[in-house]
């Protein structure tokens, strides 16, 4: 099992790239990257830090490294298309709502669960059961961003255990 934890925010910009800080935290260390990125979305350069070491990283891998790490965030963005469609096939229902602040902004959630644990989906020569399977999905107060607030999925893919947690733990307008 793997908690970590993946942030990212622009600490400055100017009329032709971002300055990007990300950090993905896990079992105590920290893996810090600034990258620049032309407003075109080219990268031009990568400095990551582990355990104060800096490597310094142009091209490709810091293309790739920027991509990689972005890839969480862009699986947040798109998540509320994908579960709405989930929803639309009649999957889950409603359990309940609520408000969160995250730590500057408020998000009212609803929260779906499956209407059918212990379903078995099978695929490619294996299956997967599930035992809980819940997202909560929210609109940032005062604006029409929708946001995947968590998700929790819990069961047996073969005979290997999965629990599978995804939360939102920060967020800023």
């Amino acid at each position: 099992m793997s908690n970590e934890t993946f942030s990212f925010r622009v600490v400055s910009s100017t009329t032709a790239a971002y300055h990007v800080n990300a950090t993905v935290s896990s079992a105590g260390s920290a893996l810090s990257y600034l990258f620049q990125v032309q407003k075109n979305g080219t990268v031009d350069w990568a400095y990551t830090s582990i355990r104060g070491q800096g490597v310094n990283s142009t091209g490709g891998p810091a293309s790739q490294a920027f991509e990689g790490l972005m890839a969480v965030f862009q699986l947040e963005a798109i998540s509320t298309s994908t579960y709405s469609t989930a929803f639309l096939a009649q999957y889950f229902h409603v359990s309940g709502s609520g408000s969160v602040t995250i730590p500057t902004v408020t998000i009212s959630y609803t929260t779906y669960v499956a209407n059918f644990p212990y379903e078995t989906i099978d695929y490619c020569g294996s299956s997967s059961t599930y035992t809980e399977f819940q997202v909560e999905l929210g609109t940032i107060q005062g604006t029409n961003i929708q946001v995947l607030v968590s998700t929790v999925v819990k069961g047996t893919e073969g005979s290997t255990p999965v629990d599978y947690t995804i939360q939102l733990m920060g967020a800023s307008l």
